[in-house]
């Protein structure tokens, strides 16, 4: 169980910083920089 609840954290840092990403590309795509 504790590897479970390790791996969770991890994946969903994952996909934030993914998400932070794509909004980043957004953005300077939007600002045109």
């Amino acid at each position: 169980s504790n590897l479970i609840l390790e791996r969770i954290p991890d994946e969903t840092t994952i996909l934030n910083f993914r998400r932070l990403l794509e909004k980043h590309e957004l953005a300077t795509g939007i600002l045109g920089v």
